[in-house]
């Protein structure tokens, strides 16, 4: 993880360089953007999550630098797994798992425009990028079912309960890395704003569960994959 965050500190300055280098003559553009995610843990079952920030952006010759701040709903399915408490008659199965992660993200992208493309009113490019993100919290929805034997009549009694949620941050560690790579296509507004539609594939770096041992269901390696669908648009330039 220290060394993650070294590359991101790297990747940032040489991001700055580049923006010395190349002088004050391009526009600082800020905006705000939004989007859909599908999310998937290493696990089947999907979540679908949304995500909205603010960015600032800034044309390099043939690239385009974007950074910012989002809100990000990262998730996806769990394993199923029972519980029996040693010396009690009562078992418990959680089923239909669901974990979403709510986070706060730095993400930096470099878009790369087509050759010859860098002018013109309707741009497509590639997308590469990094982010680094902080849950804020995991909260996890399941259905629980319940049996309860008798011994004495030797007849179970069931009870279910639907939509239970559980905020199970400190199951998951507080820091992730993602890589990010995608396409996308920027257009021109009026007042000298611009706008960009983009498919973005991303890849979690570093495993994210806490729990060592315990039940089946709640160990082994989590990694998030998440298919996104964003829109941005630039509200003003400095």
């Amino acid at each position: 993880m220290k060394y993650l965050f070294k590359c991101t500190i790297k990747l940032s300055l040489v991001l700055a360089f580049l923006l010395v280098g190349y002088g004050l003559k391009a526009q600082i553009g800020l905006g705000v953007s939004a989007g859909t995610n599908i999310n998937q843990l290493n696990s089947p079952g999907v979540y679908m999550g949304a995500n909205i920030g603010a960015f600032a952006s800034y044309d390099i010759l043939f690239l385009n630098a974007r950074a910012g701040v989002s809100y990000n709903q990262l998730g996806g399915a769990r394993p199923n797994y029972f519980d029996q408490p040693p010396g009690l008659n009562v078992v418990t199965e959680y089923v239909d798992r669901q974990v979403i992660f709510h986070n706060i993200e730095v993400p930096i992208y470099v878009n790369i425009y087509f050759p010859g493309m860098e002018e013109a009113e309707i741009k497509p490019r590639l997308t590469v990028g990094f982010a680094y993100g902080f849950n804020m919290s995991a909260i996890e929805r399941r259905d629980l079912r319940q049996t309860f034997g008798n011994p004495v009549t030797g007849v179970d009694t069931y009870a279910v309960f639907s939509d239970d949620k559980e905020n199970v941050r400190s199951d998951y560690v507080n820091h992730h890395f993602d890589f990010l790579g995608g396409f996308g296509v920027d257009f021109n507004l009026e007042e000298d704003r611009k706008g960009y539609l983009e498919v973005i594939y991303r890849q979690g770096l570093n495993q994210m569960n806490n729990v060592g041992f315990g039940r089946i269901g709640n160990v082994g390696d989590v990694y998030t994959n998440s298919i996104m669908l964003n829109f941005g648009m630039t509200i003003f330039n400095l």
